[in-house]
């Protein structure tokens, strides 16, 4: 069973580890899967130490006070790396930035790495190995229980990131079918307005038709009379020529 330090050193190597591997990746598929792994070690680390180790070390009896502000600045430090790590976990990693934004998490890491060891490991070394010992002995206890949940917390966001999507699409659908049956509608309703329109000027022009038609017959019927009055008066007279000779 490793000691406390032991431990949080193991963490340590792994995750310079992945810093090495990340920057010798070749594609942005294979450095987003170390990122992922990245991410879960340093969480799970912080975690262990935030919940066990820096409050032992906190109530060890230090004269100075200065213990106190490394654990300060400590705890301000895996701060800063949670904001890193959730910003990266929002980016592509094609993204241009990110590259820059997992380099930048790793400097601090390194950095606070130097300062834990050299600082804080120093520290704890004066309760002695036993202490150590059982300190480690809750730490793995803690960090099993973290990696369990932290695979699960993960498959439910991931189930859930794939729910959203499908509902995204079935929404997206849907609305699709809505925009649809509606410009159906407004194209039915256009046909059929111009379908009225059209038959109600075919009826006008029919009726204006037949209104020319009427007049016309009605003025050749007036003209066949005038010709008919005509020839009867002619006729009339010439029968009176006739008998008065």
């Amino acid at each position: 069973m490793p000691s406390a330090t032991d431990l949080l050193r193991e963490d340590h190597h792994k995750v310079k580890d992945l810093f090495r591997e990340f920057d010798e990746a070749e594609d942005s598929t294979r450095r987003k899967a170390i990122a992922e792994q990245t991410f879960m070690e340093l969480e799970i680390h912080s975690a262990i130490e935030e919940e066990i180790f820096y409050p032992a070390i906190r109530r060890q009896r230090d004269v100075s006070g200065k213990m106190d502000e490394t654990m300060n600045e400590a705890d301000e430090e895996h701060h800063v790396v949670d904001l890193l790590i959730a910003e990266l976990k929002k980016m592509r990693a094609v993204d241009g930035k990110y590259i820059a934004k997992f380099t930048v998490l790793a400097e601090n890491v390194k950095h606070h790495i130097g300062e834990e060891e050299a600082e804080i490991f120093t520290k704890a070394a004066e309760e002695g190995s036993d202490y150590l010992q059982d300190l480690g002995a809750k730490m793995e206890a803690r960090k099993m229980q973290l990696m369990a949940s932290y695979g699960k917390t993960s498959a439910r966001k991931g189930s859930a990131a794939k729910k959203s999507t499908a509902r995204k699409r079935v929404g997206t659908t849907a609305s699709r079918m809505k925009k649809g049956v509606g410009t159906a509608r407004a194209r039915t309703k256009t046909t059929s307005k111009k379908t009225k329109t059209a038959a109600r000027k075919t009826g006008a022009a029919a009726k204006k038709t037949a209104r020319k038609t009427s007049a016309a017959a009605k003025s050749s019927a007036r003209t066949a009379k005038a010709t008919v009055r005509k020839a009867t008066k002619g006729a009339r007279k010439t029968a009176k020529k006739s008998t008065k000779r």
